[in-house]
């Protein structure tokens, strides 16, 4: 009985799943589904897939509106242009009939994968919801007898007009109410029109983007009747004669099968007392059955128990006769666990000693490292020190020997002034060698000047002032010569701390740029170039791209565009591994390059940017060679978004096109040999 009612139900899903077809056959929309089915052989599960779409709109799956196939939403307005419209689409672009449209790319992705798991032969397409929809310019060509343009032919969403406008480009598309060639060609030929419909035919205005406007060609085209587009597109009958057909044989089959059930339904009612009367017996019974399987078990485990109780018992010996044996054992035993007992206590106050002794050297050197940081940091101190007192030696040194020429210019000066004669010298030599007596002296002889007689009483007096500014002036330019001589120190003392760690770091660039180039098959250094002034060093970059050639300066001049872009990229590489920043931006490095190339430096600036520690890297460039090796720690990311990109454009591009087979099989999950 049971049997009987679920294939009843299944023969009344049937019967609804039949009568829900007739409905949609005798629907305008039905029948362009159907036309559109029979009009092609690759439009399999198009119906099926137009069902799907409804019911997942209307339990809300998806974002925005998703409306489709694009055939089923045209209105066509009755009138002499219904059959130019149909010319258009059902001819030239007959998919974009069967195709849906939505308003955002997730549900554009969700429509092709399930369409793709149908077996489905259409597709989606994304229109951006903020793009307002193309309209014609017929006004423009009245005078050539211009009545309209094709969008303004029919009716329609404005999703579904937006995306017929970016596909078939019917708003510029044009009809007039006259068959004159040579009008439609003078409009084609002066305006740049290229489709126009006459009362009969399409003419086609074919131009080459190469040749002379001379060359050009039109091309007419007769039109055909409407097959699809139509209003009432005519009902498939046979279709709806099978669908009416089946539909009474499930309906037969659903009345055989209640009649059937209730019959069965009479004779139940016994016949279920009776099975529960019995299914009562027997878990009565399978209850009595599991019992004394159970005490069965227990028996057997008791018995089995005791014997085994039982065997062991007769298994031992007469404890009497072991005594002797025992007692052996057990003096043996006492006397192996004291001998163990003794070298523990051994081994415990070895350890005991050696911890002291550790213990012991510990403090000694933790007294010793004390002793060895303030020893250390005396030493530092008395290096500034040294270091403070060498600077003031110097300069002590330099003040000392500035004195000295100060003191010889001032004798050859006052021996070319004054030169002593004998009487002169003999005076010299008998003057005492002690200042203060000497200082006496000069004091006594300026007393004697200052009482000699003579014409202008203020000789002595500006001789004097000269003398005392020529001395300031002396020794204020001994202390200048003695501070630049310390400042040359200091500077010679940063110049010993500050270049061989410049030389370090230029050396350390130098074999990172040399092994790059030599992955090319190219040489290049760095080198640091030192001047007296610090402001003229500077970094040098030689290469040498041919065999036949030496290393030579990287100018703008004597190397070609691309080889700069290849050295500066290597040395940007080179780099990497002596300086710390947050990111690094490469912009249109490899424009200049030549694919060999290009592809060596791209391997190399991977392999770099994607070393553990290293800042995250940005290449900017507006192509990449195919096949180029890509790993897991690279993002691609490409910009599709200008003005004049159509949406139709920017979502159908080939990205095995653009990168070449490595992306995808890295998107797969496929190692890539670099």
């Amino acid at each position: 009985c049971c049997c009987c009612c679920c294939c009843c139900r299944r023969r009344c899903r049937h019967a609804m799943l039949f009568a829900e077809h007739l409905r949609e056959c005798d629907s305008i929309a039905g029948q362009r589904l159907n036309a559109l089915m029979s009009s092609r052989p690759n439009t399999h599960g198009l119906d099926a897939a137009w069902r799907w779409v409804q019911q997942q709109k209307q339990a809300g799956v998806f974002r925005g509106e998703v409306i489709g196939p694009l055939g089923l939403e045209l209105k066509v307005k009755r009138g002499p242009h219904a059959e130019r419209l149909a010319q258009n689409l059902e001819q030239s672009t007959w998919s974009q009939l069967c195709n849906f449209a939505c308003e955002f790319p997730e549900d554009e992705k969700l429509l092709m994968d399930t369409f793709k798991a149908q077996g489905v032969r259409s597709s989606a397409v994304t229109v951006r919801q903020s793009a307002a929809v193309p309209a014609g310019d017929a006004a423009r060509f009245r005078d050539y007898g211009v009545l309209c343009t094709l969008d303004e032919v029919f009716d329609a969403p404005p999703l579904v007009k937006k995306a017929l406008a970016n596909t078939c480009g019917l708003h510029r598309t044009y009809c007039t109410a006259h068959d004159d060639t040579d009008m439609v060609r003078r409009l084609m030929e002066q305006h740049g029109v290229r489709n126009v419909f006459t009362t009969d035919a399409l003419v086609t205005y074919i131009a080459s983007s190469y040749g002379s406007r001379e060359d050009a060609a039109v091309k007419s085209t007769t039109l055909y009747p409407l097959r699809v587009l139509g209003n009432a597109a005519g009902v498939d009958e046979e279709r709806k004669q099978q669908l009416q057909a089946q539909l009474q044989q499930v309906q037969h089959k659903c009345a055989q099968l209640d009649q059937q059930v209730a019959a069965k339904q009479q004779q139940e009612g016994p016949l279920n007392q009776q099975v529960e009367a019995l299914h009562q017996q027997k878990q009565q019974l399978a209850a009595e059955v599991a019992a004394a399987k159970a005490k069965r078990q227990k028996l057997h485990s008791t018995m089995k128990m005791a014997n085994i109780r039982l065997a062991k018992l007769e298994a031992k010996p007469d404890p009497l006769q072991e005594a002797p044996a025992l007692q052996r054992k057990i003096a043996k035993a006492l006397a192996m666990h004291h001998g163990a007992l003794t070298a523990q206590i051994e081994a415990v106050t070895a350890q005991w000693e050696l911890l002291q002794q550790q213990v012991v050297a510990d403090m000694s050197w933790r007294e010793l490292d004390m002793q060895a940081r303030a020893m250390q940091q005396a030493l530092e101190e008395r290096k500034v020190e040294l270091r403070r007192l060498q600077a003031a030696a110097k300069a002590a040194v330099a003040a000392a020997k500035s004195a000295k020429d100060a003191f010889s210019r001032a004798k050859d000066e006052a021996a070319a002034e004054h030169p002593l004669n004998d009487e002169a010298r003999k005076r010299f030599e008998q003057m005492p060698d002690d200042r203060e007596e000497l200082q006496e002296k000069i004091a006594e002889l300026e007393v004697e000047v200052a009482g000699i007689a003579v014409n202008n009483p203020r000789v002595v007096e500006e001789f004097l002032k000269r003398k005392a500014e020529i001395e300031r002036l002396a020794q204020d330019l001994a202390a200048q010569r003695a501070q630049l001589d310390t400042l040359h120190a200091e500077i010679e003392q940063l110049k010993e701390d500050w270049l061989p760690k410049l030389q370090e770091v230029v050396g350390q660039i130098n074999t990172s740029f040399a092994a790059n180039f030599a992955q090319i098959g190219c040489a290049g250094e760095v080198l640091l170039s030192q001047h007296e002034d610090y402001d003229k060093f500077s970094i040098q970059i030689k290469v040498k791209f041919r065999e036949h050639e030496d290393l030579q300066l990287l100018t703008a001049h004597r190397q070609s565009g691309g080889e700069r872009s290849v050295s500066t990229i290597l040395y940007l590489i080179a780099l990497q591994g002596v300086t710390v920043t947050p990111f690094r931006v490469v912009d249109e490095i490899n424009q200049g390059m030549d694919p060999a190339n290009e592809r060596k430096v791209f391997v190399q600036l991977v392999e770099a940017s994607c070393q553990e520690g290293t800042p995250q890297c940005f290449l900017l460039t507006p192509k990449l060679l195919p096949d180029l090796p890509f790993t897991e720690d690279i993002t691609i990311l490409n910009i599709f978004n200008g003005g004049l990109i159509s949406d139709h454009v920017a979502g159908q591009y080939d990205r095995k096109l653009l990168f070449g087979s490595a992306l995808d099989q890295l998107l797969q999950g496929v190692p890539v040999a670099g």
